[in-house]
């Protein structure tokens, strides 16, 4: 329902811009732990942040504000794509983490640590990480909810799957003070603007009990040139994004794993 957008085309912008730069920033994060050098100041990465997401909204801001035109519909649908393989993006690295044993591993100094000294992200990664089992469900939920991401037809059963998580992760992030807390409030808008997008399908299945498909594409939505830009410039982006950082996390648990023998025998070492 592109053409009954509950939100502004300028948020739309915004958000796909602030998409773009918080994946710059997980890959230059990526780089430099597998560089082992600083690539970007913290300064330049609020910077570059804030130019992007600026910069972004005026121009597309301004070519969206014409009239009603096949042209600013198409431009809106690649934009609401890009958000959407972006929250894929998201949901898939998260999942990866907690399949891979980085999402909720506790260091030797926390699990020695009394409750009482150790941090909050901390304290929640000790929590959380204390069954095996809680960290895989979590992990394939993150997973279907990525997969399920991937098609037009899904989005919106996977945005409500995903608000009711992310909504807890943005809680929980708030009130035991992890340091990425507004990238979940940011995540969590996403989720809530898709879900806004279809909003006369989730009104029609609560209070009439209808299910109401997605309409076809129109034939401006489906031309093979506009398809062949928006795989190089979206898909190809995310993917490569994505295996960078993969690999960051394999290559910190495979140098965690190698530079400390008491991984995975600390309960059976004396703390002294």
């Amino acid at each position: 329902m592109i053409n009954k957008t509950l939100i502004g085309n300028w948020s739309v912008t915004t958000c796909c811009m602030l998409a773009i730069s918080i994946t710059v920033l997980y890959v230059l994060m990526a780089l430099e732990y597998i560089t082992h050098q600083k690539i970007v100041s913290d300064l330049l990465i609020i910077v570059a942040v804030l130019v992007s997401v600026s910069a972004g909204s005026i121009f597309f801001g301004a070519h969206l504000a014409g009239k009603d035109s096949p042209e600013k519909k198409r431009i809106l649908y690649f934009l609401q794509n890009m958000l959407r393989y972006f929250l894929a993006f998201i949901f898939f690295y998260y999942s990866f983490n907690g399949l891979y044993g980085t999402l909720f591993n506790s260091s030797l100094f926390t699990l020695y640590s009394p409750v009482y000294r150790i941090s909050g992200p901390e304290l929640a990664s000790r929590f959380f990480g204390y069954s095996h089992l809680y960290v895989i469900l979590v992990s394939l939920s993150q997973l279907l909810c990525s997969l399920l991401l991937l098609y037009r037809r899904t989005t919106l059963a996977a945005c409500v799957f995903g608000l009711a998580m992310m909504s807890g992760i943005t809680l929980i992030s708030f009130t035991h003070h992890f340091e990425l807390k507004l990238f979940h409030v940011i995540y969590t808008l996403m989720l809530l603007y898709f879900i806004l997008l279809q909003f006369d399908r989730v009104k029609a299945f609560i209070l009439q009990g209808k299910i109401i498909l997605l309409n076809r594409l129109p034939v401006y939505l489906t031309q093979v040139r506009h398809n062949v830009f928006y795989m190089i410039l979206v898909k190809f982006f995310f993917t490569i994004a994505l295996l960078i950082c993969c690999f960051k996390e394999w290559k910190m648990k495979d140098d965690h794993a190698a530079t400390n023998p008491l991984v995975g025998i600390w309960q059976f070492t004396d703390p002294g």
